[in-house]
């Protein structure tokens, strides 16, 4: 939301959400020969929406952004976690329809324990990191603690153990409950609901037809191919109150004339087809069809990255108009970062599958928390043309979703990566030239090998990967390194030469890893306004992002 309708729009975002992700997973199954691991688009985000804000959701090109939004109206389906609507008077509908669906949460939080519950997930082998992520228990496992110190230590109850998905798990309810009432009353076996939510992500097909289009909507990125061409714009528009059995077929008609008026077109245009519409007049039928059922909330995905500028803005001012009049809700999926900051009330960095810094618009941009946030906008183009601009280039490209890294999912690339003790010595060129060398080796195990090129590779043969004396000449030929980062580079390379690249990348792994390598960081609160940064530098041992991206700076 712009700046200018932010102040009068507070008072419509409320602090309940409407949008719930806790853990959310989508994965796509392998395949092949050769390979057969799962591609991870969305590797267990969590994050809210309140009614009536506009959440952004930033990232390179192929870093889940709009996988996660299509996962949240099920145009894709979940691997894990859930995606949960809440707003009173469609959760009473769905429990009074649903009623052997339905789980009343009251019940279940008078009936239980927290200890029991997570005495039984312990000894069920569920990692301590799991039941309280963010809480600092990456490095303790379920034999270590008492269960009762750990839900003395970190306040749990009972619905904080349903919050994190263990519901169903623990037998608490079904794996095909999808209606939760948290508050409440039943009259003559009929729910008053109060308080609540759908878990999106577990709604049987029956259900999501009535959460599609009347609750959940999403604009989409092409308006040339979202648009059925062998159908009016009348048509487009009314399919989804045809689908509904919105109203009369008269009233259908009267209500699509409504919405061509609403989104700056002319009733007249009913019987026309979309190649007869420019980019921005096609965005706009593909706008009133997502509308024509009043949804809660729509995922915008990237809705104005097809148009030209002049029209960007256009379509863009539509959106602000419309959500203050009907009180949308946004997901605003974008790659236009001045974009994102002009319309958005919060935005959420996103970077293979995981989000990497989330918080509001003013002071992520100004401040940000983490190193991935320091890169993306510093690639932000300079209006002033003569104004000097320190961008950060990032080395090699994003690993493959189907071989993320261990740890930070950002460690491969990270400029501020944390380097392990034993090495805190070695110069800081010579310690880039070996990020380098393991950034080359990794790209070699994910580069694609032909069925000659692994037979030659069993019979020992050499191959186009066998050569990598060029590559260490070229990294260390002019510097002086350590003995023992000599002795580890050495080896590595005696590895490639071999034929064995994986060995070489693990080998290089086990020897130059730290932190970022080996372990998953958690979300840290880095502003009083309550954005959080998935950084282990934010520990309190270890020194924070910017000061160590002045350095480098410095250093340039």
């Amino acid at each position: 939301m712009s700046k200018q309708a932010m102040s009068e729009s507070q008072s419509t975002v409320q602090s309940e959400p409407m949008i719930q992700v806790r853990n959310l997973k989508t994965y796509y199954p392998g395949g092949g020969l050769i390979a057969d691991e799962p591609v991870k688009a969305v590797d267990g985000v969590s994050f809210d929406i309140k009614k009536g804000e506009t959440l952004g959701l930033v990232g390179e090109s192929g870093c889940g952004k709009s996988t996660l939004g299509r996962t949240l109206v099920q145009l894709e389906d979940a691997t894990a976690g859930t995606s949960r609507f809440q707003k009173p008077d469609v959760v009473e509908q769905m429990a009074n329809t649903y009623g052997r669906r339905t789980v009343d949460l009251r019940e279940v939080y008078a009936d239980n324990d927290t200890v029991e519950l997570v005495t039984k997930l312990f000894a069920d082998g569920v990692q301590p990191k799991a039941v309280a992520p963010d809480r600092g228990w990456e490095d303790v496992s379920p034999d270590e603690i008492d269960a009762a110190d750990f839900v003395q230590q970190t306040g749990m109850d009972v619905s904080d153990v349903i919050d994190q998905g263990f519901g169903p798990k623990l037998g608490l309810f079904g794996e095909k409950d999808f209606v939760f009432v948290e508050e409440g009353r039943i009259e003559n076996g009929v729910y008053e609901v109060d308080r609540g939510y759908i878990d999106v992500t577990a709604a049987p097909a029956r259900a999501l037809k009535r959460l599609r289009g009347r609750q959940l909507g999403i604009v989409f990125q092409d308006p040339e191919s979202s648009l059925n061409d062998r159908m009016t714009v009348g048509e487009i528009i009314r399919e989804p109150l045809d689908v509904h059995s919105w109203g009369t077929p008269r009233e259908r008609r009267e209500r699509v004339r409504e919405l061509l008026e609403t989104v700056g077109l002319r009733p007249e245009h009913y019987y026309r087809y979309p190649h007869q519409f420019s980019g921005g007049q096609r965005q706009r039928v593909g706008i009133a069809r997502s509308l024509a059922l009043e949804p809660d909330f729509l995922v915008l995905d990237e809705p104005v990255s097809a148009l030209d500028v002049s029209v960007q803005a256009k379509i863009l001012n539509l959106l602000e108009d419309l959500q203050e009049e009907f009180g949308l809700t946004y997901l605003f999926i974008a790659h236009d970062l001045s974009v994102v900051r002009h319309i958005c009330d919060r935005v959420a960095v996103m970077y293979l599958g995981n989000l990497m810094e989330i918080g509001p618009t003013d002071g992520l941009f100004e401040n940000p928390g983490n190193p991935y946030t320091h890169s993306l906008l510093s690639a932000i183009p300079e209006p002033d043309p003569s104004a000097s601009k320190d961008r950060i280039t990032l080395r090699g490209t994003p690993p493959s979703p189907r071989d993320p890294p261990t740890g930070c999912p950002f460690s491969t690339r990270c400029p501020v990566k944390i380097r392990p003790d034993e090495y805190q010595h070695v110069d800081d060129d010579v310690w880039q030239r070996v990020e380098v060398f393991r950034e080359v080796i990794r790209e070699r195990t994910r580069a694609d090998r032909s069925l000659t090129d692994h037979a030659r590779e069993l019979l020992g043969r050499s191959t186009r990967f066998s050569d990598v004396t060029d590559i260490t000449d070229e990294l260390f030929g002019d510097v002086d390194l350590p003995t023992e980062v000599a002795e580890h580079v050495r080896e590595a390379a005696g590895f490639v030469e071999k034929g064995h690249d994986n060995k070489a990348r693990n080998y290089l792994f086990d020897q130059f890893g730290s932190i970022c390598d080996t372990d998953r960081p958690k979300h840290y609160q880095v502003s009083e306004d309550g954005r959080t940064s998935f950084c282990h530098r934010h520990v309190d041992r270890y020194e924070d992002p910017a000061p160590e991206f002045e350095k480098l700076k410095r250093n340039r």
